[in-house]
């Protein structure tokens, strides 16, 4: 659900790898996504701003096909950039 519902408010992200390292089943890598947030997500309206965020996510393969996933984000920099939260004091 979070998916669809992110894929809907933000229809024109972009994610750009630069890192991916492979070892048996599992797969790791790093992306940076962009976009502009053009819709409500859940509980959050819609600003219309641009966010740039780097993610960090495993996944576990079973039979050629993505059994499990984890993923890593700055959340505090995703809503700081769209201004639904404070940005936090210099040097914190």
């Amino acid at each position: 659900g979070f998916l669809r519902d992110f894929i809907r408010a933000v229809p024109g992200y972009e994610d750009t790898l630069s890192q991916m390292i492979a070892d048996g089943d599992r797969v790791a890598y790093v992306s940076t996504m962009t976009g502009v947030q053009t819709g409500p997500m859940g509980d959050l309206p819609a600003t219309g701003k641009p966010f740039t965020i780097v993610n960090i996510i495993i996944q576990r393969l079973e039979g050629g096909k993505i059994a499990e996933t984890w993923v890593s984000w700055d959340n505090v920099a995703f809503l700081t950039q769209l201004g639904l939260m404070p940005a936090p004091p210099a040097g914190a």
